[in-house]
């Protein structure tokens, strides 16, 4: 799992809630789709989840002990009682084997070469840093233009690799 320790982005994007100590957080559904007969389906606080034929996620025990902990999010203007997730407390996403972060080179891309299979060089760097230590050489056999080798060269300069 990829932590959100360093990511503050992501973090001042999605946790833009603050309780009165500071602590920001992100809050999440309760509920799920589906009806059910045991307590995740009885009402609680004055809301009968089976109405919007949904269940909540957590026992009614659960729910009184979490908003007695204070990680029950209220709306002021009404609507569905959410839970608290601190920004502290995520553990983020696990990495993905599909990177949609880095756009691949249009052709007007100040760093095109004109080769065919360019890859970007923040893809690039994003490999070398995956799948090496710092210190271990990098090889690319086939040294299409040399993008890879500009890659290794930015983490050099940036203290990753050796070359």
């Amino acid at each position: 799992m990829r932590s959100l320790n360093g990511d503050e982005a992501y973090i001042a994007a999605r946790y833009t809630q603050a309780d009165p100590d500071g602590r920001l957080f992100y809050p999440i559904t309760l509920h799920a789709f589906g009806t059910r007969n045991g307590e995740s389906g009885k009402p609680w606080r004055g809301i009968d989840i089976t109405a919007k034929e949904d269940n909540w996620k957590y026992q009614v025990a659960k729910l009184d002990q979490l908003d007695e902990d204070g990680r029950i999010y209220w709306p002021t203007k009404g609507g569905m009682p959410r839970l608290k997730v601190y920004a502290e407390e995520a553990k983020g996403a696990a990495l993905q084997d599909v990177w949609t972060t880095i756009p691949p080179l249009n052709a007007q891309a100040a760093e095109r070469l004109g080769y065919p299979t360019q890859k970007p060089v923040a893809l690039l760097e994003r490999i070398i840093e995956a799948s090496s230590n710092p210190g271990d050489v990098v090889l690319d056999p086939f040294c299409g233009c040399g993008t890879t080798i500009e890659a290794a060269r930015n983490l050099v300069a940036r203290g990753w690799v050796s070359t």
